[in-house]
């Protein structure tokens, strides 16, 4: 078996061992849900954490990781402290977390969307979250409502587990474990997806 293809089936089994609902993004990455795991791996952090080690542990890569309320936030953590941090993000602290960040961390913000927005006078996440969604809408459409929940860190997508991705497929820049547990969900007002953590192994990808 091609070498990034076993060390990409490792990080999945590993993964597959702390819930039965993996989401795999890539050869590196995947979104976890551990729903109703606490009995077995203790809170999200310290089930993020074995996560790490035994990542480590079995193939000797690191991995950098984030866990938050949802799959947004999660994956945004995990690229702020690489090759082997973990930022947690707690729930309900979405928007402060987001506010200080340049507005290209929103998904969907790329160089022209960016253009608009800072014709605005927005050039960070906490200033789009004080523009007015009228504003919004007048200069970007009907994505403007989308993004303006992202800016709130506002994400209702659920892990859906679906087969590991071909390694050859195109990598994203960074990968993702969210972990998800349910009762956490039903306590919150806002309802968030739960506990998402992210993570990414280190030192395999193939050059280019």
């Amino acid at each position: 078996m091609d070498k990034y293809a076993r060390v990409s089936a490792e990080i999945m089994a590993i993964l597959a061992d702390f819930s039965p609902l993996v989401e795999p993004v890539s050869v590196d990455e995947a979104f976890i849900d551990l729903t109703g795991t606490s009995t077995l791996w203790g809170p999200p952090p310290e089930a993020v954490r074995a996560i790490k080690a035994r990542i480590r542990r079995e193939t000797g890569r690191p991995a950098s990781a984030g866990l938050a309320a949802n799959k947004f936030i999660a994956k945004v953590a995990s690229d702020l402290d690489k090759p082997d941090g973990l930022v947690i993000v707690e729930p309900g602290r979405e928007a402060e977390f987001l506010a200080p960040l340049p507005i290209e961390r929103l998904w969907g913000v790329g160089k022209a969307t960016a253009k608009e927005l800072q014709a605005l006078g927005v050039g960070t996440i906490g200033q789009l979250q004080r523009i007015a969604p009228r504003a919004l809408v007048a200069r970007l459409g009907p994505h403007g409502p989308d993004l303006l929940a992202l800016a709130f860190g506002r994400d209702e997508r659920d892990v859906e587990p679906f087969s590991p991705p071909s390694p050859w497929a195109p990598r994203r820049r960074s990968g993702a474990i969210a972990a998800s547990p349910r009762g956490w969900r039903r306590r919150c007002a806002t309802r968030p997806s739960a506990w998402r953590a992210s993570c990414e192994p280190r030192g395999w990808r193939r050059a280019g």
